[in-house]
């Protein structure tokens, strides 16, 4: 799910205009509106660009989710806890996730740190259980990243009526995370980005909708160490405007009244698809870039 505010004009238009999630898989997809009626259009997203990246490791992921929804789970209310497993752990106020790996491009700051690890949160005598596992942080650039994680889980609303409306969906886009906001420091080839700015995204209400697509996580706090061939300096700030490569995509629309919005909705998702792809590999000292 990619947004759920969307309206028609009078003349029964509506646009979309944004980014399909890095974490889609090369291969054929559809997208679709669905309302009062459901229109789709079938697009193929091309293998990505090879990008070549210093490895990261000993990553840490330290991260509240949100303190709100802890303390509605520990409360009065739901009566409830909340367990970890795996590479997770709490401390108060956090969670924190280790033994983070991946890979990053030095030119553009683009790249993946990937951890294991599970956080269970239960109440309401069991109506309430809720996990986040195995959070992915995709950096699109030095100054913007997302959290995709695997969500499991139902309603606030549901568990305290007593009803079930749990729902499991793998490796969500679900926290925007703002880099430029937080607080990078290195010690040596350890990289600290503290304080991060943190919001939910669309498809993370759409999973989550206990708030509001945009809604104030609470902050998150990256650690990782840059292989010590990589400079773990921040990469320059690119330019406003860059001229991208032209993508080849093939496309077949299952409806002519797409065809106003298919070029936008096509470009968003070649875009992501150049950012999917990454390959870690240590590169040797005054070996070519």
């Amino acid at each position: 799910v990619l947004t759920q505010d969307l309206t028609a004009d009078a003349s029964g238009k509506a646009t979309w205009t944004g980014k399909i999630p890095a974490t889609v898989e090369p291969g054929e997809h559809t997208l679709t509106f669905q309302g009062s009626v459901n229109r789709g259009v079938v697009f193929e997203i091309g293998a990505a660009e090879e990008i070549v990246g210093c490895e990261l490791s000993d990553g840490s992921l330290d991260w509240g989710f949100k303190e709100s929804f802890r303390a509605y789970v520990s409360g009065s209310i739901a009566n409830g806890d909340w367990t970890t497993a795996g590479n997770a752990s709490y401390e108060t106020p956090q969670f924190r996730w280790v033994k983070g790996e991946g890979a990053r491009a030095e030119d553009t700051g683009a790249g993946r740190l990937e951890f294991t690890g599970e956080v269970n949160f239960s109440g309401h005598s069991g109506a309430l259980d809720t996990s986040i596992a195995n959070p992915i942080v995709t950096f699109e650039d030095e100054h913007t990243a997302v959290i995709s994680l695997d969500y499991a889980g139902s309603t606030m609303d549901a568990a305290m009526a007593g009803k079930d409306d749990r729902s499991e969906q793998a490796d969500i886009p679900f926290a925007d995370l703002d880099l430029a906001a937080g607080n990078r420091t290195t010690d040596g080839q350890t990289v600290t980005i503290a304080d991060i700015p943190a919001t939910l995204t669309a498809a993370g209400n759409a999973a989550f909708p206990n708030y509001e697509a945009g809604a104030a996580l609470d902050p998150v706090t990256l650690t990782f160490t840059v292989a010590t061939e990589c400079d773990t300096a921040a990469a320059p700030t690119p330019p406003e405007e860059q001229i991208l490569p032209t993508p080849t995509t093939s496309s077949k629309a299952t409806d002519s009244s797409l065809l106003p919005w298919l070029g936008g909705a096509l470009i968003g998702a070649v875009l992501a698809a150049l950012a999917t792809a990454l390959i870690m590999r240590r590169r040797n000292p005054g070996a070519p870039a």
